[in-house]
């Protein structure tokens, strides 16, 4: 009787141990099995999210020479949309806006906005749109009306910064940026441009025949422009881009080259936005 004790007690630890393992591995399945589908449930999910709202990485804009835009899927070349401006004139800027949602194109003297998903026009600017500051509230035009800015997605006119027009071969924006906080725009000006659609675009895409000219900074909250000196060494002399502060307080042109004292230097121009004055910054010596 001692003996089958025995024996049973053994048989019923190893019947216990093989139930645990059988649980332990039975639960560790299903934890595995579950966190697959929650895995295999977040791409689905998020495919489904891309497909029904559009997003820039989704879409692709192209401009010929013939006034085509042409809206493509980046990934399969497959086009989506496609828009008719003006034929035989060069398609210039092409902008994407409201994460995909909207395309733009400018042309000379034009720019058209449309609807991507039902491909119906959403507004026309009789002038050329150069750019749109990084939140996409605010855009600015150049052509016979003169510079000016406007209010997205509204569409309405915010500032006349010039009355000048703007002819083939005349002068005309190189680049330009927005402040962080939108309240400024700095532009450089390239004799030259818009150059004819015949020589755009140019080298390393930009418009053949510009030549130094000047730069401008505008004041959008009064609509005016920044009077800076016309010195040799000055902020509006210098063409190349620079940069505005975090804060937008301050705007900075580096690496300008100058006399320090009796050497040849590169300095920082800084301009005080609220006060209009110019400091200069020592770098190094060249």
């Amino acid at each position: 009787m001692k003996i089958q004790n025995r024996y049973q007690r053994k048989y019923s630890s190893k019947h216990l141990l093989l139930i645990l393992g059988i649980a332990v591995s039975f639960w560790e399945m299903s934890n595995l099995a579950f966190s697959d589908r929650e895995a295999l449930a977040v791409p689905r999910e998020r495919a489904q999210l891309h497909t029904e709202v559009p997003s820039m990485e989704h879409y692709q804009v192209l401009g010929d020479r013939n006034g085509k835009v042409t809206v493509k899927n980046p990934i399969s070349g497959n086009i989506i949309r496609t828009f008719q401006m003006t034929e035989g004139v060069v398609v210039r800027e092409k902008f994407l806006l409201d994460n995909g949602r909207t395309v733009g194109a400018s042309q000379k003297d034009k720019a058209i906005f449309w609807d991507i998903q039902t491909g119906k026009e959403i507004s026309r600017i009789d002038q050329r749109v150069y750019g749109f500051s990084d939140d996409e509230t605010r855009f600015f035009t150049y052509g016979s009306r003169g510079l000016l800015v406007h209010s997205y997605p509204e569409m309405t006119q915010t500032c006349q910064l010039s009355n000048g027009s703007a002819q083939e071969g005349d002068i005309g924006p190189a680049e330009f940026q927005f402040s962080p906080d939108n309240r400024f725009l700095a532009i450089p000006f390239l004799y030259g441009k818009p150059a004819r659609d015949d020589d755009y675009p140019g080298i390393t895409g930009l418009v053949m025949g510009g030549v130094p000219g000047f730069r401008q900074i505008y004041n959008l909250q009064k609509c005016e422009i920044i009077p800076l000196s016309t010195h040799t060494i000055s902020v509006r002399n210098v063409i190349y881009l620079g940069s505005f502060s975090a804060d937008s307080r301050f705007y900075e042109v580096k690496n300008v080259r100058t006399i320090w004292g009796r050497n040849r230097a590169h300095v920082t121009l800084r301009l005080n936005l609220e006060t209009y004055e110019v400091k200069q910054f020592f770098e190094s010596y060249i």
